[in-house]
């Protein structure tokens, strides 16, 4: 085949007749790709008169090798360039009837006919009429398809309809349901109703069909989450909310990308909230940005039944008051009962939170980050009475805030916190802060965690003074991160013979002969954990006489401790471990960065475990695991149903397969491992059936 130069910028007409009969060749030969190649390097380098030419024989080209839309492009420029030629109406009206493009193509075709017959006169006779002849034909077939075109899906049975729709994808259901009415309609009805009630928008190709779709299926949207940061997307949905689309939203999440643009699109959004206000219940806004787009105050007043709200700005704030906002324009009787905000930056502090809980009273539960102690002394003064739980920083020690019970008339409940958390911003809360409003729903509180710090002597005397007989009436569950001396002491007394102290957890313990002593004077308790007991002046003796309570206890049937967690404590040895094992009652063991604990000595502990009762047991961190102790895992704990095995570097895949077929465990099913470094990717070992 002869080779062709790179391109030929074209002056005599007869050399130019013998490039294009050449590329035709290439087309004859089945050598597509190097008609295309040498054509398209060839158009920008010749004459306009030429270019028409290229353009055609490139075109014929794309379309053997099944590329229509470089056909399509390919034919529109011949419109553009040369409106008087019927060919580049053919070739894009031919494409567009071949895929069912009939009415498009018919438009096409009328276009050409329009224009060829304006133009007769630069035209030959014969020319005009084999194009006219050609643009007629074709009008007319395309006429005649458009006129038979048959709905398949009303001529299928509802079975075959439905078996469709479920091979396709969102982006495809999206354009069906934009095709006619039945097919929108097959589309609502046939797809699982949760993929409409539940919806979210990200920055996926069906996204941009599926905007143009969202009218068809708003009415059935109740939970609607935003997170797109393209701009013609949000200010679409918003848009549609405007108009009343989202008439039975009930949950509004604009998150990350789709919140940072809200900025823009201000005003748009805070009408959209006032238009689905009626229905919309719960409102979370978590930006990554801090342009003062709306105000935590301007979204409660434009929500009268708004319940819940989660405000949440993840950069630096400028300023806490701007952020916020001013809560006098809130009605004074608003619904909210539901309230978390985060601001980043900046501390909150107490006096500019006052309006909004006194324009809140509905309030229930409230979570509050980044914000300073003085917070404390305004929600115990000014929170509605009927606020049960109060979270203060939870996420500084990674804390789930529980949710409000369903179904409870607070309206007829006594008025008291139930649940308090409370964490200083890097330290621990002064005492004489946080100790008052501990105190004022003493009677109230059924948990409590939080991270105070040491009471000094005359603060001690001075609250005892001030607030006397501090005495719990309903804790269950009591946690605190940092267990100094004084104030964890005093902590603990107040619980004293109380029956209904079920969990105990201390953190940063300097002092075990407090809780032995709480211990023997708390009959109930059934969940201990102790975390970060790194002090020497613990002694190994006094975790054993701790023990010892529980194991007599057990001996005597009475309740006894049910789940313990050790985590890097220093006095737990292979002595104080194996005498744990004495606890008859104990169904739950974590075991985390025990170093003094060896691989006998683990091993002793298994052996001596209750096996008719221990059924979860996690190790994280533990260099005395190994093979071996899985070994004696299978011939002991055979009520084990679930084990953790995290951060353990001497355990090896062949130990935890072995385990799991020769357990003496019927309903050990799964291994859960993690971080294991001679075991390799993280997974969940199952049973082989």
């Amino acid at each position: 085949m002869e080779t062709l130069p790179t391109y030929i910028s074209f002056i005599d007409q007869q050399q130019f007749e013998q490039y294009t009969h050449q590329l035709s060749k290439h087309i004859q030969n089945k050598a597509y790709e190097q008609a295309i190649h040498n054509a398209t390097l060839t158009i920008d380098h010749i004459l306009k008169s030429q270019l028409f030419v290229l353009l055609d024989i490139r075109a014929q080209a794309y379309f053997l090798r099944h590329r229509f839309d470089a056909v399509c492009a390919d034919a529109q420029t011949m419109i553009q360039f040369f409106p008087e030629s019927a060919t580049g109406y053919i070739r894009k009206a031919r494409l567009l009837s071949m895929h069912g493009y009939q009415r498009q193509a018919i438009d096409i075709y009328n276009k050409g006919l329009q224009n060829t017959k304006v133009n007769d006169s630069k035209k030959s006779l014969l020319s005009n009429i084999h194009e006219s002849r050609t643009l007629e034909q074709g009008l007319k077939d395309a006429t005649k398809l458009n006129n038979k075109r048959i709905d398949f899906f009303s001529q299928l049975p509802t079975e075959c309809v439905c078996t469709i729709i479920s091979l396709l994808n969102m982006k495809e259901k999206a354009t069906c349901m934009l095709v006619n009415n039945l097919w929108r309609q097959y589309i609502l009805d046939w797809v699982d109703p949760s993929l409409w009630e539940h919806f979210t928008i990200q920055d996926k190709e069906e996204d941009m069909v599926l905007v143009k779709a969202a009218p068809y299926f708003a009415h059935r949207t109740k939970t609607l989450v935003i997170d797109s940061k393209g701009p013609n997307i949000l200010s679409m949905y918003l848009k549609y909310m405007v108009c009343g689309h989202f008439k039975n939203i009930h949950s509004l999440k604009m998150t990350g990308n789709g919140a940072s643009r809200l900025w823009r699109e201000r005003f748009l959004f805070a009408n959209a909230i006032y238009k689905t206000r009626h229905s919309l219940r719960c409102l979370d806004l978590t930006m990554k940005y801090d342009f003062q787009v709306v105000t935590l105050a301007q979204v409660v007043s434009a929500c009268d039944n708004v319940t819940h709200i989660t405000y949440q700005v993840k950069c630096f704030v400028r300023s806490a008051n701007n952020t916020i906002g001013d809560f006098k324009v809130v009605n004074p009787r608003h619904s909210l009962n539901n309230l978390t905000l985060t601001l980043g930056g900046n501390l909150i502090e107490g006096e500019q939170i006052v309006a909004m809980l006194q324009r809140c009273p509905k309030l229930r539960r409230f979570v509050i980050s980044a914000c300073d102690p003085s917070i404390l002394d305004v929600v115990r003064e000014h929170a509605p009475e009927g606020l049960k739980i109060f979270a203060m920083n939870p996420d500084y020690h990674h804390t789930v805030v529980p949710d409000l019970p369903p179904n409870v008339n607070y309206d007829r409940t006594p008025s008291g916190l139930w649940v308090l958390i409370a964490y200083g911003h890097r330290n621990p809360i002064p005492p004489l802060q946080l100790l008052p409003l501990i105190y004022k729903h003493r009677t109230t509180l059924a948990t409590i965690r939080i991270d105070i710090s040491e009471i000094s002597v005359i603060e001690l005397q001075r609250f005892n003074t001030t607030y006397p007989d501090f005495r719990f009436s309903n804790l269950l569950l009591m946690m605190n991160f940092s267990c100094y001396r004084k104030t964890h002491q005093l902590l603990l007394e107040a619980t004293y013979d109380r029956p209904i102290l079920k969990t105990l957890t201390g953190t940063h313990i300097y002092d075990v002969k407090s809780i032995i002593k709480s211990v023997r004077r708390l009959p109930s308790l059934s969940f201990l954990n102790m975390m970060h007991v790194r002090d020497w002046e613990v002694r190994p003796s006094d975790v054993l006489e701790l023990f010892d309570i529980f194991t007599r206890r057990s001996n005597a049937d009475l309740t006894s401790l049910n789940h313990i967690t050790l985590r890097e404590f220093w006095a737990i040895d292979d002595t104080v471990l194996c005498s744990l094992a004495n606890i008859k009652t104990l169904e739950s063991v974590m075991l985390w960065g025990l170093v003094n604990v060896s691989t006998s000595g683990l091993c002793a502990f298994i052996q001596h475990a209750p096996v008719d009762r221990l059924k979860h047991i996690k190790l994280n961190n533990m260099y005395s695991v190994t093979d071996d102790t899985l070994n004696v895992l299978c011939n002991h704990c055979s009520s084990l149903i679930a084990l953790w095995l995290h951060d353990i570097p001497n355990v090896t895949k062949e130990g935890v397969d072995y385990l799991l077929e020769n357990t003496s465990s019927e309903n050990l099913k799964e291994v859960d491992v993690k971080n294991c470094e001679k075991v390799g990717a993280d997974r969940v070992f199952c049973k082989k059936k």
